[in-house]
């Protein structure tokens, strides 16, 4: 695959263009199944639009490897360069069924200097909406730094399940309106944490 132009959009990313270059490896057996697969793919001069709020983001790269290990999708790294609206990383495991559909998913995320209303406006609808609701509307711009975050989730059901939940990182931000019928905080920095399904904040300075 060299210099193909592509669009696409999945879940909460409405449209994602760029130029795809890279190289799919595949093994298929005389039954048709599939025994060998690996994909390492980048994206450049891509754009991003989610598919909630108005910002369309400039993308410098994109670069994905993963592989197929039985029933098992594994992503080494899924990572992306959005310039000035940060960086992030993903490592990722899927797990299937012997009739192909997915059972849970595993994955950790790593960002650096990440856009706080990005995050809101990428969080799936479907996971943890409460969190998802409050970080959209009471934090107005700002970037998150030292973001770690584990997840497990439940697949089997038609609403994801979380099976466990930890992380946090540190969120700076011009505006935070802690409660809606109060003054803003002003030039706030606050500790989350993700535990469970909870998002909680700390250290407001």
């Amino acid at each position: 695959v060299a210099d193909i132009p592509i669009v696409t959009g999945l879940g909460p990313v409405e449209r994602l263009d760029g130029i795809l270059a890279g190289q799919v490896n595949f093994v298929l057996e005389p039954d048709g199944s599939i025994s060998v697969f690996e994909t390492r793919l980048t994206l450049t001069d891509g754009n991003l639009k989610p598919q909630f709020g108005d910002l369309t983001i400039p993308i410098k790269g994109m670069e994905l490897w993963a592989e197929l290990d039985g029933k098992v999708v594994v992503v080494h790294r899924l990572a992306m360069d959005a310039m000035d609206h940060g960086q992030l990383a993903l490592q990722a495991k899927l797990y299937f069924e012997n009739d192909l559909s997915a059972s849970m998913m595993e994955s950790q995320i790593v960002a650096e200097q990440v856009n706080a209303t990005l995050v809101g406006d990428l969080w799936p609808e479907a996971l943890f909406p409460r969190s998802r609701k409050w970080l959209r509307k009471h934090v107005i711009g700002g970037v998150i730094n030292g973001f770690k975050l584990n997840i497990g989730l439940d697949l089997k059901e038609e609403k994801p399940k979380p099976l466990f939940v930890e992380g946090g990182g540190q969120l700076k931000t011009p505006t935070l309106h802690y409660l809606i019928d109060h003054q803003p905080i002003e030039d706030a920095d606050i500790s989350l944490s993700f535990s469970g399904t909870k998002l909680g904040g700390t250290n407001f300075n």
